[in-house]
Parts: structure tokens; C-alpha cells; sequence
């Protein structure tokens, strides 16, 4: 079986390493730009907030002890953390428009009428 596979594996194998080929390599310094949601916003590293991480004013504000401490991966899992976060929130906002929409039309026309 992986035999009579075996050139299509080859091709996908390429097409993923053409892919990753280009892949931008961020540095964790003021003016990176990052993507979120469609939208490129420039990193902050600033001294104090609440949060690791906060989308504020167009910028990511990223605390300078994350990097200064844990370095490019605390960096990541701090972005990481933050887009699920804030993916979740969006789902499930999202979840409860669709929900409401569909009571409301089972109201409009209920079944059987």
C-alpha cells in the first residue's frame, strides 16, 4: 500500500516544504509585526501591565519580562495563549448569535402550522 503511494507522498512532502520555505522568522523587539484576524499590528514591549499580552491601541503589547525571563518560546506561548483565548470568546459569541437566530426562527414558524 505505501508503495503504490509512495509518489504521492513524495509530492505532498514537497509542497509542504515549499510552503514552510518562506516563513517569516519574527524577532520579539518593538515594530515586529504580527497577524490577527486579517490584520498586521506592530509589537510593544512594554515594562508594566495586568496582562502578559494585550491588543491596545493597533498594537500587541507584550510584557518585556516574558522575553527578558523565558525568551522566544515564553514569547510564543504567551501569543499562543492569547489567540486561543480570544478565539474561544469569538466561537463562542458566535455560537450564541447562531443559537438565538435559530430560536427565533423556530418562534416565527413553529412546525406543524
Amino acid at each position: 500500500m505505501v508503495e503504490s503511494k509512495r509518489m504521492w507522498i513524495y509530492k505532498n512532502l514537497a509542497e509542504w516544504r515549499d510552503m514552510n520555505a518562506a516563513r517569516v522568522l519574527r524577532e520579539w523587539v518593538n515594530g515586529e509585526s504580527f497577524l490577527y484576524l486579517g490584520c498586521s499590528y506592530r509589537l510593544l514591549l512594554v515594562a508594566e501591565q495586568d496582562e502578559p499580552l494585550k491588543l491596545k491601541n493597533g498594537r500587541f503589547c507584550l510584557r518585556r519580562d516574558i522575553i527578558d525571563q523565558g525568551g522566544e518560546q515564553a514569547a510564543k506561548v504567551v501569543f499562543e495563549r492569547f489567540f486561543m483565548d480570544k478565539g474561544l470568546e469569538r466561537l463562542q459569541a458566535r455560537s450564541i448569535i447562531l443559537l438565538l437566530k435559530w430560536v427565533l426562527s423556530l418562534c416565527r414558524y413553529p412546525s406543524g402550522t
